[in-house]
This record gives C-alpha cells, structure tokens and sequence, in this order.
C-alpha cells in the first residue's frame, strides 16, 4: 500500500507515491535535495533549475558512491531513474516559465 504525498523542492512542487509510514522519510529526502539544489544556484549564479538539478543528482551521487555503502543493482537503477526524472520534471518546469 501507498500514499501520494506533495513535495516542494526548489519551487516546484511533485507528487510522490510513498509506502505507508514513509512520509518523513520522504520530506527529509526532499529537503536535502532542495538544500544541495539552492546551494549550487547560489554558487553557480544564472543556471537553469535543469542544470542545477543535474548537478545536484551528480553531487549527491558522488557522496554515495564515495561512501562505504555500494552502489549497484537495484539501487543504482532507482538513483539513474529518479534523476532521470528528476531532469525531466525542472525541463518541462523552466520551459514553461
């Protein structure tokens, strides 16, 4: 079973479907992103939330993959399909602003 929750991360807002209990995890997850994000368009100046997302994904991605834990597998292909996604989200955002 699941629930479909709001997220707002830099500005937008996405529903996501979450297991049930998975709610705070899911905000936590989401505001860690939204930090990495508007850390990165603070430093990099005039670059579209594409970017930026894109960018974040790669940062965040490095930190794993430089950590203990591996990436691989299942994990891996849920990391590539959620930034995917991710990317293609901000796109259709920032071309519609």
């Amino acid at each position: 079973m699941s629930d479909t929750i709001r997220l707002r991360i830099f500005g937008c807002e996405f529903p996501i479907r979450v297991p049930k209990g998975g709610r705070e995890r899911a905000e936590r997850l989401a505001g860690q992103v939204d930090t990495r994000m508007r850390e990165i368009s603070s430093a990099s100046g005039n670059v579209s939330a594409r970017d930026v997302a894109i960018l974040a994904a790669l940062n965040l991605v490095d930190e794993l993959e430089c950590s203990d834990a591996p990436v691989e597998g299942p994990i891996e292909n849920r990391i590539e399909a959620l930034c995917a996604q991710l990317a293609q989200t901000l796109e259709g955002a920032s071309q519609s602003e």
